[in-house]
This record gives structure tokens, sequence and C-alpha cells, in this order.
């Protein structure tokens, strides 16, 4: 005689009843169908709706951005999904997943990412954890034109902030003062003077520093007479003898040659 045991989640098998007292043997598959399928344009499976096949683990989480690249301020949609070993994905919702970033100007709220408004273009590395899966990825974020001018030329001194831009980049033109190299960090290169460390001095005059010569000021309306801190001399600097940095010190009536680089 055969008697219906039911088995988890809905399946029947047909099972001898050999006693009373004999042992039962059940076999069978515990889990039930999908309930619902979605498949891609080449048809394979990509998302399952219901329970869980018995044998499909999950294996990575994967982490990603609407946009690889998002304005200064901007901000752009993020996912995040578990990758089954049968080729389907179960998507999480953001905040399932624990982010992290390597720059403080980021956040995630509800599905999107946040930018800060930033004065240059930066790579970015967002680090997503679910469970034991983690997963990274990179967004550009890129610069907004204002902070960039404010933080390129926030290392100048003011009377040069004027300097035109010129095709090479880093480089610059003021009227008064000649062509020059903004390294960005209160160093410039002068075309004519070479190395020198900016200081401000209001809209009008700058102190310049090399090892050779220290201090010097100038300004607008003094280049190319140069007043020297450390002995109170006034120098007049030759352009025409390049490329040579030869200066005539007013106090002492003498040619002096500026040995820096």
């Amino acid at each position: 005689m055969l008697t219906k045991y039911p088995i988890a989640r809905g399946f029947l098998f047909l099972l001898p009843t050999l006693s009373v007292l004999a042992e039962i043997s059940q076999i069978g598959v515990v889990g039930g169908p999908f309930h619902g399928l979605q498949s891609g344009p080449n048809g394979k499976i990509l998302s399952q709706a219901g329970a869980f096949a018995n044998f499909a683990y999950p294996e990575k989480l994967i982490t990603g951005s609407a946009s690889h690249s998002i304005p200064s301020g901007g901000s752009t949609a993020v996912s995040a999904s578990i990758a089954l070993d049968d080729d389907t994905f179960t998507e999480l919702a953001p905040s399932e997943v624990f982010w992290s970033f390597d720059n403080s100007g980021l956040s995630i709220s509800g599905s999107s990412l946040f930018a800060e408004a930033l004065p240059e273009k930066r790579v970015l590395e967002i680090r997503g954890e679910y469970d034991e899966y983690h997963s990274t990825f990179v967004i550009i974020v890129l610069a907004d034109e204002e902070l960039a001018r404010e933080f390129n030329l926030g290392h100048l001194p003011e009377a040069l902030r004027s300097a035109i831009e010129l095709e090479a980049e880093g480089w610059r033109e003021s009227t008064w003062f000649g062509v020059f190299f903004d390294a960005r960090n209160g160093w410039i290169y002068h075309a004519d003077l070479g190395w020198l460390h900016a200081a401000d001095e209001g809209p009008e005059h700058a102190w310049f520093w090399n090892s050779s010569m220290e201090w010097l000021w100038t300004g607008n309306s003094v280049y190319p007479h140069l007043y020297r801190n450390r002995d109170s001399a006034w120098l007049y600097f030759f352009k025409q003898a390049k490329p040579e940095k030869v200066f005539y010190n007013h106090q002492t009536e003498l040619i002096e040659r500026d040995s820096e680089k």
C-alpha cells in the first residue's frame, strides 16, 4: 500500500508503508520553485522573484553607479546586488549595504551618491560591504569652475592673481611681472628670475625669496626695481643680460650676478 507524506514547501512523494513500526524513508528536495523570472535579451535569467533555489549560492557583491562621472556638487544613483552561482542576481537596497569612501566629500542617502563641490577633478573609490562580501567602484567628480579658479590662484600673492593663463598648463603672464609658472604650492618659476617663493603683500606688491638673494620686494609700479631686505639695498634687474641674472646695486653702485638657478 502507498501512503502520501507531505514534503516541505508542497512537494508530495509516494512512499511505501512497510508496517506500523517500519522506518519511513523520505527522499526529496526542500525548496519551492521561483514565482517569477526576468530575462535579458539573450534569454539568460537576470533576476528572480520568490523563494531561492536550494542550490543557488551567493558568490559576490556587485556595486556601481548610474554614471561614471558627476559634476561637482552633483549626485548619481548607486546600486548593489548579490550575484548567485546560477547566473541570477538578488538586488539589494543601498541602505542594506555599508558604504565607505576615501574622501570625506562623498555621502550616500537613500539610493543616491552625493559629492560636495570640489576645486579640482578627483577619481574617488567607493567601497560597499554586505555580510562577508565587499565590492569597490570608482567615480570621477568634476571640478567646480569657480572653486577651481580660487584654488589655482590661492597660492599666488594677490598682486599676481590677475595674470592671464597661457596655453601651456600652469603658465601665466602678468602685465608687470612677466611670464611665470605657478607650482600651486607657494613657489613660482619666473621666466627671467628662476625659482621664487612668493608671499602676499597686498594688491600691488609682493615678496619673493630665493636662497641666494633671500627676500626681495617689488610691485606693479616698482619692477624691475627690487628691494633686498637683508641689506636694505635697492637693485635694478637687467633683463637684457639673459640668461644671466644681473642686477645693479644702487647702494654700492656695483653689478651683481645671482647664481640661483
